[in-house]
């Protein structure tokens, strides 16, 4: 017997000494053999993306249809201390989106989105207040900076200084911009890149109900940015 051989057989004696199981049986070709680390990718399930607001803020999912809901949004206001959240409960009972509710949660509960159209960094909305005695429905400009800004403001921009303003004020000498009066215009680019909203302001000789027939052309310029720049007097027409 030679030593090689001899190793072997005292290897195997020593093994099985001490309890030790050895299989010379070959491993079957069709065994398998699993990883013990699972590396395979489980495809994750497909899942309806919520509500958020789009990339330059509010969208076209923030408009809501009150539809025959006006009286129910109206009586919200009877109790003032629970106002909001009625408002709110009501939205949510009528599938109200998010951004609608967000929106109106903003608006503190007073109105809320009831058109919008996309215009680039800035667009144009309009807001419904259904408890307003007059001008239930405003413009606003939304996305830029700040988020909201309100258009009946217009009525702050001095027109004492434009030309044909003394002749109106010798007519009508109360003469003032009516801030809830107002029509779009038109958008366009400006010098900067940025965006100019025009719109037409109702003129009054110191009453709502006073309107005369000239009205003040009034512009909201906006950097490229979305930055607002200010109003401005364009002319008295």
């Amino acid at each position: 017997m030679t030593k090689t051989l001899l190793g072997v057989i005292l290897s195997v004696f020593i093994l099985s000494s001490c309890g030790t199981h050895v299989s010379l049986s070959p491993i079957p070709t069709d065994t398998i053999i699993p990883n013990p680390i699972d590396v395979s990718i489980t495809p994750i399930a497909t899942v309806e993306s919520p509500q958020i607001l789009t990339s330059s803020g509010f969208g076209p999912e923030a408009v809501w249809n009150i539809d025959s809901n006006i009286s129910k949004y109206q009586n919200c206001f009877n109790n003032s201390s629970t106002s909001i959240d009625c408002v709110i409960t009501l939205m949510q009972s009528t599938g109200a989106s998010s951004q609608a509710i967000a929106l109106t949660k903003i608006l503190q509960g007073i109105a809320f989105m009831s058109s919008f159209k996309e215009l680039g960094i800035v667009d144009l909305a309009e807001i419904t207040y259904p408890i307003r005695a007059n001008n239930n429905v405003e413009y606003v400009l939304l996305n830029g900076s700040p988020q909201i800004v309100y258009v009946e403001d217009g009525y702050k921009v001095d027109i004492t200084h434009e030309s044909n303003y003394p002749a109106l004020q010798q007519k009508y000498p109360n003469i003032q911009i009516e801030g809830g009066e107002n029509s779009f215009i038109n958008m366009e680019q400006n010098s900067q890149g940025g965006q100019r909203f025009i719109f037409s302001f109702a003129l009054v000789d110191g009453c709502h109900a006073c309107q005369i027939d000239n009205s003040a052309y009034i512009d909201f310029e906006f950097e490229g940015t979305g930055q607002f720049e200010g109003m401005k007097l364009m002319y008295i027409k």
